[in-house]
């Protein structure tokens, strides 16, 4: 029988055998899925309304609190929607359930967030009350603020002798109505003790202050305008005590408001998914039973299919053995180089054939030696050719020398790089490219390597200075291999000509100059205003005084013109050095993000847990409290939503950073010195490198349509940047994303840093 139907036989007996095993495997798979099946049809659905109730309940939250800060009809819409969302998913949830703990549970939550959304129906109406109140209070203070500038002011005679008191009075009464709306704003945002007794104070003070005028000799206009004025900021004291009451009641809802979220969460996340688990692990039991029997099953057949095939292939490969071994045997031989040798085998069959197959083919190896020498040696040639292609082709520069520092190649990219030419250089020392102290130290290399067989000048990324045919020096990247051929060594060198690169660097630094020249611009401006100030006031009272005929009031008229004038050069200016406005003071940047995270947690959802990090080294920084809040706010909600509705952490860390010259890893604008580092990291979709180039732009998201206008980042770069600190941002793909806030200190913390206590906490 010929080895063909000898193993056609052996597949058929295999074949069979595994068609068997097949079958049993189908009958038990087929069972385990109509366990598993079991599980997905009951459980899947179940799961998915417990999530869509999170996801709905933390939805109307979201809509409540944005309307809280940026009131927006839409945002009602939205949180009516979440509502009827939640409450159709809560129906589908008591139809699915199927356990009586499973319905109590339910029906708990229900009530929990009845009270919820009657919560943010109060809260919504608390907004509108205190949106009304506020801007009934910037209108009163508007109304009497142009009271004081344009009658009150002016009515004061400047020759009494009690002008300076007067003048110094109505001063500090304006200086505290236009304090007023700031510490209200405040209050608004922060609602703390200390900001409720700046308010209380600055209306003490302004009684007081008004009380000083009054002690002062009065005229008939003067006693009119200070009845006003008690009677106008009496109005504007009531109206800012309604908007601290509305924003007190706020905070105490909102605080209610987290709670009963907190509450929903827990349950559905909890509670309820503790009964969902336990069923889930009866009906995989289940299974798994089923899967344990179909395993003993498979086994079982699967010996009875090995002892099988063990038996037939003993019958078949007891005639193929012997046969196989002299062939092995003899390509053993071929292997070694014994051309001479023959395989012997008796058989008539495939082994045959292949035995005489093998000696024709050591006796045409004979005559093809000479052709394969040939043809190795064309193919050497071939691969020199290829790699003097390349040489010449490179972009960099690439010398090779010896061991004693002599040339041996210089490619094209060299010769345009030094001026020489390779048949100027090649047998030369290659110091003779190298300024000193380069040519010197090189040469100690070279003596110290013949000395010891160490080569001391392997490096990569090394700045040195390189120096053409015509002598002028230059800057190169310097890269140095040492590769080995036999017991000889060589050096590869790849160097990289910095010219251009540290043309741009000086670019760069007249970039910053010009930065520089700005900002000291803007602050010129405002010094320059605030003397321009006082001289178009009093011209102006002094002008109204004088007869508009006379020689006088001419005068005064050209040093109006020319203040005027001065005041449009201060605008254009103001405009070049882009400066705005900000209320900056010394601030606890912990404090800050704190009191942002409490605010952003509430719009996060509870699957994705911040992780805070916080050093109580960090000194304190000069900035507008309300931007930064912003800004931290902001970045959570990118992480969030990055992150979506899957599993993800947020890390938010603060800690010092003192950043000297050769600092790396730190935004290039940043001077050295020491800086409050806030990081914020999240582990969501991260971004392309295309995408990271862009995300400061304004107008630039990768939001759909409706859901931002992409000035959020841009906002945070202008903040950052306009508090004298810088944002740098690292992403990877699938990974996460990280921004870095650096803002300066102004304030060392008072505990030493070897005795500070770092903060670390999840909420």
């Amino acid at each position: 029988m010929k080895i063909g139907h000898k193993l056609k036989l052996n597949s058929l007996v295999v074949l069979v055998l595994l068609t068997v095993i097949i079958a049993v495997a189908i009958f038990s798979i087929s069972r385990i899925q109509k366990d598993v099946r079991q599980l997905v049809e009951v459980e899947e659905p179940l799961e998915q309304a417990i999530l869509e109730m999170e996801i709905n309940a933390g939805e109307t939250a979201r809509a409540v609190l944005h309307y809280v800060w940026n009131p927006e009809e839409r945002d009602i819409a939205r949180m009516r929607d979440s509502e009827r969302d939640f409450e159709r998913y809560a129906r589908e949830f008591e139809r699915l359930a199927e356990t009586e703990e499973e319905r109590v549970l339910g029906r708990e939550v229900g009530e929990i967030y009845r009270e919820f959304k009657t919560l943010g129906a109060e809260i919504t109406a608390l907004t509108r009350q205190r949106n009304a109140a506020l801007q009934t209070y910037i209108a009163n203070i508007e109304e009497l603020d142009e009271l004081f500038d344009k009658s009150f002011k002016i009515s004061i005679d400047l020759s009494s002798s009690h002008a300076i008191e007067k003048t110094r009075a109505a001063s500090l009464m304006d200086e505290v109505l236009d304090g007023s709306v700031g510490k209200v704003g405040r209050y608004v945002a922060h609602a703390s003790p200390a900001l409720r007794q700046e308010i209380i104070e600055a209306e003490v003070n302004f009684k007081r202050y008004l009380a000083r005028y009054r002690a002062t000799p009065l005229s008939a206009d003067e006693e009119r305008w200070l009845v006003q004025i008690d009677k106008g900021f009496g109005e504007i004291a009531k109206v800012g005590k309604g908007i601290v009451a509305l924003t007190d009641a706020m905070h105490e809802k909102l605080g209610r408001f987290r709670d009963d979220l907190e509450r929903i969460d827990r349950i559905l996340d909890d509670e309820i998914q503790v009964l969902i688990q336990e069923e889930t692990r009866r009906a995989a039991k289940d299974a798994r039973d089923s899967g344990e029997k179909a395993i003993a099953i498979i086994a079982f057949v699967g010996l009875m299919i090995f002892g099988s095939m063990a038996g037939a292939n003993w019958f078949v490969s007891r005639g193929i053995v012997d046969g196989v071994n002299r062939l092995s045997e003899g390509a053993m031989e071929f292997g070694r180089g014994n051309l001479d040798h023959r395989v012997e085998v008796q058989t008539k069959d495939e082994l045959g054939v292949l035995a005489d197959a093998f000696n024709l083919m050591a006796d045409r190896r004979k005559s093809d030696d000479a052709m394969l020498k040939r043809r190795a040696q064309e193919a050497l040639s071939e691969s020199e050719q290829r790699l003097r292609a390349i040489l010449d082709n490179a972009l960099d520069a690439i010398v090779t020398i010896d061991e004693h520092g002599l040339v041996e190649t210089f490619n094209h990219a060299a010769e345009r790089t030094f001026g020489y030419t390779a048949e100027e250089v090649i047998g030369h020392n290659v110091n003779m490219l190298m300024a000193e102290p380069e040519r010197t130290e090189h040469d100690e290399y070279i003596g110290r390597y013949l000395r010891t067989g160490k080569a001391a000048i392997i490096g990569k990324g090394r700045e040195v200075t390189g120096r053409r045919k015509d002598g002028a020096t230059f800057q190169l990247d310097l890269g140095i291999v040492e590769v080995a051929q036999g017991e000889r060594r060589m050096f590869i060198g790849t160097l990289h000509d910095l010219t251009q690169q540290k043309r741009i660097e000086a670019q760069l630094r007249q970039a910053q100059k010009l930065e520089a020249l700005g900002w000291l611009a803007g602050g010129i401006a405002h010094d320059f205003n605030n003397i321009l100030l006082p001289i178009i006031t009093i011209t102006e009272v002094c002008r109204d005084d004088l007869p508009a005929d006379g020689e006088l009031s001419g005068h005064l008229a050209k040093v109006l013109l020319a203040a005027q004038r001065g005041r449009a050069l201060v605008d254009q200016i103001l405009k070049f050095s882009r400066r705005q406005p900000l209320d900056r003071r010394s601030v606890d940047l912990r404090e800050v993000v704190e009191e942002a995270l409490k605010l952003a947690r509430a719009t996060v959802p509870s699957m994705i847990e911040i992780s805070l990090h916080f050093d109580a080294a960090v000194g304190k920084v000069l900035a507008d409290s309300n931007q930064i809040h912003e800004s931290v706010v902001n970045l959570i909600t990118n992480a969030a939503y990055a992150i979506g509705t899957k599993k993800g952490i947020i890390e938010v860390a603060l800690r010092e950073a003192r950043i000297s010259d050769s600092a790396d890893g730190v935004p290039v604008e940043l001077e050295p010195g020491t800086y409050a580092r806030l990081t914020i990291s999240d582990t969501g979709a991260g971004m392309e490198e295309e995408t990271l180039a862009h995300i400061f732009d304004p107008f630039f998201t990768t939001k759909p349509f409706g859901e931002g206008t992409g000035m959020g980042l841009a906002a945070v770069h202008g903040i950052v940047t306009g508090h004298g600190g810088a944002i740098a941002v690292s992403s990877q793909p699938h990974i996460g994303t990280s921004f870095e806030i650096y803002l300066p200190v102004i304030e060392m913390a008072a505990t030493a840093p070897s005795d500070a206590e770092a903060t670390e906490e999840t909420v």
